[in-house]
C-alpha cells in the first residue's frame, strides 16, 4: 500500500474500458476504505474542437471508431456521484480496491494517485 492515502487524492474509478476521473474525500482510520467522489472532466480535443491533436472520428463499430488520445481538464464537481472502495486480498497475493457490494472479480475497481478519465467511443 505505500502511499498514505489523503483526503483530496485523485484517483480512478475503472469499469470494463472507461475509466472515471475522482477525488478521495474520506479515508478510514485503518486507510483500507476510501470515499470518492466523480470529478467534472472536460474533453479538450474533441471532435470539432480545432485542437491539434483533435480526435478523428471515422464510421464502425457500435459508436464510432475513434484515433487519438482523449485530453481532460478537471475540476471538482460537488454534486459528482460517491461510491466506496475497500482495499482487498486477491488470491494471487495483490491486493485491489474493489467497490463496496461488488467483487473482486466483475467489480468496479480504483486506482489511487493519478485521475484519469476515458471514454471508450467503440462500445
Amino acid at each position: 500500500m505505500g502511499e498514505v492515502i489523503t483526503v483530496g487524492m485523485g484517483a480512478t474509478i475503472h469499469g470494463y474500458s472507461d475509466a472515471h476521473a475522482c477525488t478521495i474525500i474520506a479515508v478510514s482510520k485503518s486507510g483500507k476504505k476510501v470515499t470518492v467522489r466523480e470529478d467534472k472532466a472536460t474533453l479538450l480535443n474533441g471532435h470539432g474542437s480545432g485542437a491539434p491533436d483533435e480526435l478523428k472520428f471515422s464510421v464502425g463499430g457500435f459508436c464510432a471508431h475513434v484515433s487519438g488520445v482523449q485530453r481532460y481538464a478537471y475540476e471538482p464537481n460537488p454534486n459528482g456521484s460517491e461510491s466506496t472502495y475497500t482495499l482487498r486480498s486477491l488470491k494471487n497475493g495483490g491486493e485491489r480496491w474493489v467497490r463496496v457490494g461488488e467483487t473482486t472479480r466483475g467489480g468496479s475497481s480504483l486506482t489511487i494517485g493519478e485521475r484519469r478519465e476515458h471514454y471508450d467511443y467503440n462500445f
